[in-house]
């Protein structure tokens, strides 16, 4: 059966969060999505609302200040690391996105008064204390979600994704479900949100449209465990990054941060929810 074109277009958008480090030209691009040349920019400009270079750039950018805020690389290396040619281009490139040179970026959100806030509402409590773990290499099955986190358009996502697994006896006791932020919701705005709702596959499934497949690089992980509303992940996030990372010697990983849910709002109340935060990070 041939893939739609949206089916082609998530491959697309996929294949750049894992390849932005490298040169993504257009032609290349559209065979990704086998996509004609001719028609492809048109096609993708229409469902992101901004032309494929823009884009491109936005990722690019948006992991930069990622780097820069929680780590301690030199602007230079982090440059050259999400695909930039010269620390000059970056830099040009940084300032007429978000308005202020790298350097003065990660100054200001390295220090305590230029960190995210990271307060919970009263009676949500979370201690940023991880257990150090080992993943192994997944193989998901995924359907991509663009919008607010949180918002109609993610239960519709798991809603289909979930009864698709079902219906193909993807489903078993040992089934995982995996969620997969791609944007900084500090850093992006809440329509242009990239998400990923997954679930761990068998060996022998192969997903078909609407569903993708994937997979989700194992390696060493710091794992947290937050029990409370989904809504407030954004915020145990700030405290994982601000209260544990910042002040530690470890770094990020290139690799995919990613929740793992062990219940949903569908069987559980929303003070029950369990959520386990993966973070990749280097061994010391």
């Amino acid at each position: 059966m041939a893939s739609s074109n949206l089916d082609r277009i998530q491959r697309v958008l996929d294949y750049i969060l894992t390849h932005f480090q490298e040169p993504l030209p257009l032609e290349a691009l559209a065979e990704v999505g086998a996509f004609s040349t001719f028609h492809f920019h048109r096609l993708l400009r229409s469902y992101l609302g901004e032309p494929v270079g823009s884009y491109v750039k936005r990722v690019r950018l948006e992991k930069a200040a990622t780097l820069l805020t929680y780590s301690d690389q030199p602007v230079a290396e982090i440059a050259y690391q999400v695909g930039y040619e010269t620390p000059s281009a970056f830099t040009t490139a940084f300032h007429k996105h978000f308005g202020t040179a790298p350097i003065e970026f990660q100054r200001q959100r390295t220090r305590p008064e230029g960190r995210p806030t990271s307060s919970l509402p009263e009676g949500i409590s979370f201690q940023p204390v991880p257990e150090f773990i080992t993943m192994p290499t997944l193989r998901l099955a995924y359907l991509q979600v663009r919008g607010a986190y949180g918002g109609a358009t993610m239960g519709q996502a798991w809603g289909t994704l979930l009864a698709t697994a079902a219906q193909n006896g993807w489903l078993s006791a040992d089934s995982l479900r995996i969620g997969i932020p791609h944007e900084n919701p500090e850093l992006s705005a809440s329509d242009q949100w990239l998400y990923h709702a997954c679930v761990s596959l068998p060996k022998e499934a192969q997903p078909t449209a609407p569903i993708q497949l994937k997979t989700l690089a194992g390696g060493r992980f710091a794992r947290f465990r937050y029990q409370g509303p989904h809504q407030y992940l954004d915020r145990v996030y700030d405290q994982i990054f601000n209260d544990w990372l910042l002040p530690s010697s470890h770094q990020l990983r290139d690799a995919e941060i990613f929740d793992i849910y062990f219940n949903t709002p569908m069987d559980a109340a929303p003070e029950e929810l369990i959520t386990e935060i993966h973070i990749p990070i280097d061994l010391d």
